[in-house]
């Protein structure tokens, strides 16, 4: 059956306000207008907003099955699919979530206090970090510093301890870019084809092609079979992608960080990831 879809990409900006209201800006619906992930589009297959010929023919389909995106099937006439509550995508898709399953080299911490803060600046006097806040997307919510920190840095710091905290992380020299996809229905999970992905200098997704190199692939795979565990124990199901690469560390050693990013929601290589499975969704 083809499917009606809601693009809501401001997904991660709804779920970072969650149990507050969320009102889309105009900016933000310009620019989703822009970036619509046709690939995702199976043939029938019709956007929320535009031509729907039949309403009983369609089912329901969303970038991320948020409160809105519900909304915007109800006011479209459509029944809502069973979708994973607000709470737990809030909860796997916040940062923090993915944090156990990422190389230790890399040194993820979520910080949630100024005291937590103090500590962790405590030992680390200098190096190239990256600071992350719980939800962001087309690399927005992050910046990178410089130990010792400026004022412009102690200040970014600050103001997302007051709005829920960061991550921090080191920064490092990323050799590849990797992304595994998957789909998980009645707690099991069926994988994609590990892909590659062309970013821009913010880590920002521009293109995805398939990675068939099986030395590589067999163990991001295996680093993330535990984090669809945890995915199905707190009650998530749908589409998911996990973001890894590989890099160098201070000894020009390549290292696999299988588990960088976690989005469970669809994702702008989804399709390639997936490839024949996407239309079967």
């Amino acid at each position: 059956m083809p499917r009606a879809w809601v693009f809501n990409l401001d997904a991660d900006d709804e779920l970072a306000r969650y149990p507050f209201p969320y009102e889309r800006p105009t900016a933000i619906d310009a620019i989703i207008k822009k970036r619509l992930p046709r690939a995702l589009l199976a043939p029938g297959d019709v956007v929320v907003g535009e031509a729907i010929v039949a309403i009983d023919s369609y089912e329901c389909a969303a970038w991320c099955p948020t409160p809105l995106a519900v909304h915007a099937w109800r006011h479209a006439g459509l029944r809502p699919a069973v979708v994973p509550s607000p709470e737990v995508l809030r909860s796997v898709n916040h940062r923090q979530f993915a944090l156990r399953f990422s190389d230790s080299g890399v040194e993820s911490r979520f910080i949630e206090s100024a005291a937590q803060w103090d500590e962790w600046l405590l030992p680390h006097c200098d190096g190239t970090w990256l600071l992350k806040r719980p939800f962001g997307y087309v690399g927005r919510g992050q910046r990178k510093i410089t130990l010792p920190m400026t004022p412009d840095d102690r200040a970014w710091a600050a103001a997302s301890l007051q709005t829920g905290g960061f991550v921090v992380e080191r920064f490092v020299r990323i050799v590849k870019e990797l992304a595994l996809h998957g789909i998980i229905k009645e707690g099991r999970c069926t994988w994609g084809t590990l892909t590659e992905q062309e970013v821009d200098e913010h880590r920002v997704w521009r293109s995805s092609r398939l990675h068939r190199d099986v030395t590589i692939e067999k163990p991001v795979r295996d680093a993330c079979e535990p984090v669809v565990q945890a995915l199905v124990d707190t009650g998530y199901f749908g589409p998911f992608g996990v973001d890894g690469y590989l890099w160098e560390n201070d000894r020009s050693v390549l290292q696999l960080n299988a588990v960088s990013e976690l989005n469970a929601r669809y994702t702008m290589g989804y399709a390639v990831g997936m490839g024949n499975a996407t239309q079967r969704q």
